[in-house]
């Protein structure tokens, strides 16, 4: 069955339920980043997803106890000149160094008490295969306390931009360290029927092994000024 409710496991005492739908806070093409989540912290209280790099420059502050869950993404997103889907920012970005070593340590010295997903490192000039990809993800030391780790399948050269599911379902098997297995949607495909068509084709090939394991899609989408991305767990 593609499409079910299933069940993301946080430590021994935390679960999440999909489908689930994240507000996202960026700083890129958002500045003033920490003023909107603390103009949200009224209104939110499930799950959201930050990131690293924003915590790591000062431009978010690791403040974020009003939420039921945290999805920590590793930063490659706002490390990149690449623009989002939605393509509405103030002004041009411009990414500041980032690497796997600013990201174990922000993952390290990490203090919330929200039970947090930490997702694995991504960025367009640390490209590398697909075991590699996963090597590298299973080396980042979690904190103690109630979290989980999340595989974001990436592009496996600095050029390429689509996933190849090809060189990626043959590594499946060796994703039982990750709660999450995620991709971005612009990577898995160039259109909605293909996108669609791939995660189906991605979930089929990942309940040979981990059938109860979801799939989260990054999706940009930007309904608003204050809503201005959403990475969205399908239920697929």
């Amino acid at each position: 069955m593609l499409a079910k409710r299933r069940t993301v496991r946080l430590g021994n005492a935390t679960e999440l339920r999909t489908p689930l739908l994240l507000p996202s806070f960026s700083s890129k093409g958002f500045p003033k980043v920490q003023k909107i989540i603390k103009a949200c912290e009224e209104y939110i209280s499930d799950e959201i997803l930050v990131s690293a790099y924003d915590v790591s420059y000062g431009t978010l502050s690791p403040e974020f106890d009003f939420a039921s869950a945290i999805f920590l993404d590793s930063g490659g997103y706002e490390a990149s000149r690449d623009a989002d889907l939605s393509e509405i920012y103030e002004g041009d970005h411009v990414g500041k160094e980032w690497s796997p070593e600013r990201y174990a340590e922000i993952v390290r010295n990490w203090r919330c008490s929200s039970p947090t997903v930490f997702v694995s490192f991504d960025h367009p000039k640390y490209r590398t295969d697909t075991k590699e990809q996963i090597d590298r993800a299973r080396r980042l030391v979690l904190p103690a306390g109630e979290h989980a780790r999340s595989f974001l399948l990436k592009p496996e050269s600095e050029d390429s931009i689509r996933l190849r599911l090809d060189r990626i379902t043959p590594h499946l098997a060796r994703l039982k360290d990750f709660a999450i297995i995620g991709v971005t949607e612009k990577e898995i495909g160039n259109s909605i029927l293909s996108r669609m068509m791939n995660v189906a084709r991605l979930r089929k090939a990942l309940d040979r092994h981990y059938p109860d394991m979801p799939i989260h899609v990054l999706v940009a989408s930007t309904p608003s000024r204050l809503t201005y991305s959403f990475w969205q767990v399908p239920i697929f």
